[in-house]
């Protein structure tokens, strides 16, 4: 249940969440309509968005709208703002979540471009081209918002075998410094959450391809019971991310800029 004192904060705002079809942006977008926002659903997996958007929908009727969205393709993303655009019961979306991201798993030495290219097309320019044409669209109404990216405590605290991912999300944190100076100036507020260890399925693509990597000789379960915090002695839940996030796009956190927050149970203070 939401808490009483929050149940409204976001009454009359509108969320556009990518990456929304499973995982932390689902926890995200389903934090956001409890909090009274209506939500924009974006993902490239058709059949997860459909299948979560249903389920939003039952907690939050006529608020939950989905895209498929590839945040790669800059001409998709501007039809997305356009479409919403042309729907009045939308309202004007103020808020935007730059969850969208991949990871891949190999030992550096094993040269992969694929993986380079894709990681660095979701997860960073993905996050710049998404942000820049949310951006116009809100300056262009006259109106001010916030964006509350993804990072990773992958970017303090870097893991071996994923190295373009832990790049990618050091170069998150710096896009949210640089653009909290660039947009502060039009009302837009710009921050990042930085998980770590989250319940999700790349986490347990990332104990997988880790175990393989190592030789073997644990599993998965015996993965989540000492890959989560240490001060927790558990994994993090997604929801947990999601409060955090949903802090940072609301108006309680005017005075926390260009921030990453590590959601990581004090892992990354240690």
């Amino acid at each position: 249940m939401p808490h009483k004192e929050f149940s409204d904060e976001f009454s009359g705002r509108t969320a556009l969440v990518t990456g929304a079809a499973r995982g932390l942006g689902k926890a995200i977008a389903g934090v956001l309509l409890e909090q009274g926002a209506r939500v924009v659903a974006a993902d490239l997996l058709e059949d997860a968005l459909d299948k979560t958007a249903a389920e939003l929908s039952e907690k939050a009727p006529g608020s939950v709208w989905k895209r498929v969205l590839d945040v790669r393709d800059e001409k998709a993303v501007q039809g997305l703002f356009e479409w919403a655009s042309r729907d009045d019961t939308i309202g004007t979306i103020d808020v935007l979540v730059n969850n969208a991201g991949v990871c891949y798993a190999h030992p550096f030495i094993e040269q992969d471009e694929a993986a380079y290219e894709d990681t660095f097309a979701v997860n960073v320019y993905g996050v710049l081209t998404v942000s820049r044409i949310f951006a116009s669209y809100l300056i262009a109404r006259k109106q001010g918002g916030n964006i509350v990216n993804l990072s990773s405590n992958a970017y303090r605290r870097p893991y071996a075998y994923f190295v373009e991912y832990n790049a990618s999300k050091a170069a998150v944190a710096n896009i949210t410094h640089t653009l909290s100076q660039e947009l502060a100036p039009y009302g837009i507020n710009v921050n990042a959450v930085a998980p770590g260890a989250a319940d999700t399925h790349m986490l347990r693509y990332s104990m997988e391809r880790t175990i393989a990597l190592d030789g073997g000789g644990v599993d998965v379960e015996e993965c989540r019971k000492t890959w989560g915090p240490r001060q927790l002695r558990r994994l993090v839940d997604p929801r947990e991310v999601g409060l955090v996030a949903a802090f940072l796009a609301s108006e309680r956190a005017r005075i926390v800029r260009g921030q990453t927050i590590f959601v990581d149970g004090g892992d990354t203070a240690l």
